[in-house]
């Protein structure tokens, strides 16, 4: 289930990184990859802590919630390489063609970036 949770988030913030410009992109992406440096025993006490207090200790939800949070900035860096690689150019063919841009990814990026996003 957290994987699945994970792998979710991370397509659509991994899409979002490779395709779209804003403002900040850099900086959140980076802050992204700061997460991954604690190392996640050093996570546990305050979790374990927030875990009590939300009451979801020993409780399969919070052990997803836990596993999801930490996954997620990997699997957005990983499927951001992968969607990288995926030229812009196919989307916007399919969009002259009339393909929405959700119809564009699902159709056209996500096969193509398919393997990549397994392996996350």
């Amino acid at each position: 289930t957290s994987t699945v949770i994970a792998v979710a988030i991370g397509m659509a913030g991994g899409y979002a990184f490779a395709r779209y410009r804003f403002r900040g992109k850099s900086g959140v992406f980076l802050g992204l990859m700061l997460t991954r440096t604690v190392p996640g025993i050093a996570l546990s006490l305050p979790l374990f802590f927030l875990y009590v207090r939300l009451g979801i200790i020993d409780t399969h939800f919070g052990l997803i919630l836990a596993y999801v949070a930490l996954n997620v900035p990997f699997t957005i860096w990983l499927i951001d390489g992968f969607f990288r690689q995926v030229p812009k150019d196919l989307a916007e063919a399919a969009q002259i063609d009339g393909c929405t841009r959700w119809q564009a990814f699902w159709q056209v990026e996500f096969p193509l970036a398919g393997p990549g996003i397994a392996s996350a």
